[in-house]
């Protein structure tokens, strides 16, 4: 009925999913909560937001700078820039670990951020994206890398750091809804070739416990990560203060 990334939001917090942003806040007010934190809400201009965090991809950047279809950005960058609060460069860790990041990518990739960082007069965090839980049963592991995200090179990057040796890579769209034929093709691949099945946790979420589709729920492992920001104390300094000024506000 959702999609994986409110499956994943629901195990911290209550999660109201409603495509209506105003008619979704006004349930939320019914609630017992203080705050409203919404997930890819920056370009909608449907709410006022007392604070924006905007996360840019070290390693992709803005690519060309232009809007869609042109490039990838929704709105331009002059536009979107005054109306962020805090900037958050995220980047990967390729040993698994914070503060070990190993940036990659191109030099021209590397500019496009660069040029972000220049132009943007607000604070600006770095964040690395690391693997958690137990991850040292990858070393040495062959494995069938199964995705349906964005940008699943970095999944692959990211096994091949933690020492997995990737033999199969089954690659599907963002947000791929696995059909029970898919699932069964991927067990009998891993069966004949011998490998452990390693699936992203917005992949793995999104299977059901029935069928050929529990079957690769319960073979496959998943691969948990986390964002770890350099500084989150001024992070949740400006929550607060955005907290407080918004109560003030209403009162």
């Amino acid at each position: 009925m959702v999609g994986d990334e409110p499956l994943i939001l629901a195990q911290h917090a209550p999660v109201v999913v409603c495509a209506d942003r105003p008619k979704g806040a006004r349930f939320i007010e019914q609630m017992e909560a203080d705050v409203i934190l919404m997930d890819d809400g920056f370009q909608n201009p449907s709410l006022a937001k007392d604070l924006s965090l905007v996360v840019v991809d070290a390693l992709a950047g803005v690519g060309n700078g232009r809007i869609f279809p042109a490039g990838p950005l929704r709105a331009g960058l002059a536009f979107q820039l005054p109306k962020t609060d805090i900037l958050v460069i995220s980047a990967p860790s390729l040993a698994g670990e914070a503060g070990s990041v190993k940036q990659a990518g191109s030099v021209k990739q590397a500019r496009s951020v660069k040029q972000i960082e220049n132009a943007f007069v607000g604070d600006i965090i770095c964040s690395t994206i690391v693997a958690v839980g137990d991850v040292a049963w990858l070393r040495g592991t062959s494995v069938a890398a199964v995705t349906g995200i964005a940008r699943p090179d970095k999944f692959y990057a990211t096994l091949q750091a933690l020492g997995a040796l990737i033999v199969d890579r089954h690659e599907c769209a963002d947000h791929h809804n696995f059909s029970e034929r898919e699932a069964n093709d991927i067990l009998i691949a891993a069966q004949r070739n011998e490998t452990q099945i390693v699936m992203t946790q917005k992949d793995w979420v999104r299977l059901p416990t029935t069928g050929e589709r529990g079957h690769l729920r319960n073979k496959a492992k998943m691969l948990e990560i986390e964002s770890r920001m350099d500084h989150p104390q001024r992070v949740l300094g400006r929550l607060e203060k955005a907290i407080s000024a918004a109560s003030r506000d209403g009162a």
